[in-house]
């Protein structure tokens, strides 16, 4: 029988402000550490700028020049128009990767998978002291994975975008251009996540002989999946914008 955690949607919070944006992951995150983020009164534009280098802020002060290039190119240039076959190559696309990427979240937990592809620590109940460290690797696997499937299917995206319209390559160097610039500091709010786990799982050791231990342990592997599911739709969530506005293209 499948030992899953619950995919439920949680009841909305007031989001916090952050590099990651205002999602449950962020909202998980709060939870873990039973505190709240600290709003901050500056706009997201300025955020922003105080996380880019040098190097980020020429980039993107030069992006305005290529996309005139690019309108340029495309008055001499008619190229080609986004299909409908273009259409549903990328959606499947999408849909394929998101389900790969949630199958792995899936059988880690499911305890009825005698070889799931990541699994999951091995814990003895019995013990008296309690050690979760090795789930940091865990989580850290499963992000590795998420991270280059995630990252090979928007380059495919863009890769079409840009042979379509010029509105469509445009938007497809905008998306570069972002990742080259606000790109690190999101990537390191991502690595951060394990030093989450490993404070809760620090929490988590300390009451391990005062409660019950089973129930302590499922819940500690429900926080985890719902993390690690909150983590892929954030993720996701840049190449679901392209693709909805190259599907409304072809419309």
């Amino acid at each position: 029988m499948s030992q899953t955690p619950s995919k439920a949607k949680l009841p909305k919070q007031k989001a916090s402000q952050s590099l990651l944006g205002s999602s449950e992951l962020i909202r998980k995150l709060q939870n873990l550490l039973d505190k709240d983020l600290p709003q901050s009164q500056t706009r997201f534009s300025e955020r922003l700028t105080q996380n880019m280098d040098f190097t980020s802020s020429l980039k993107l002060s030069e992006v305005h020049g290529y996309l005139r290039l690019l309108e340029k190119k495309a008055s001499v240039n008619s190229g080609a128009k986004p299909t409908d076959d273009q259409k549903r190559a990328l959606n499947s696309a999408f849909e394929r990767v998101r389900r790969s990427i949630e199958q792995n979240i899936d059988q880690s937990f499911d305890l009825s998978i005698v070889q799931p592809r990541f699994p999951l620590p091995r814990i003895d109940l019995e013990q008296e002291m309690l050690d979760l460290s090795a789930y940091q690797k865990f989580y850290q696997a499963q992000q590795s994975e998420m991270s280059a499937k995630i990252q090979g299917l928007r380059t495919y995206v863009r890769e079409t975008l840009s042979a379509t319209s010029v509105n469509m390559a445009k938007l497809a160097l905008l998306d570069t251009t972002l990742e080259e610039t606000i790109g690190f500091p999101l990537r390191s709010g991502f690595a951060a996540i394990s030093k989450v786990i490993l404070k809760y799982s620090q929490k988590i050791e300390a009451q391990w002989s005062k409660g019950d231990k089973p129930a302590q342990l499922a819940g500690f592997h429900g926080e985890l999946y719902q993390l690690l599911s909150a983590e892929l739709e954030l993720r996701l969530q840049p190449i679901h914008g392209l693709i909805n506005a190259f599907n409304q293209e072809v419309l």
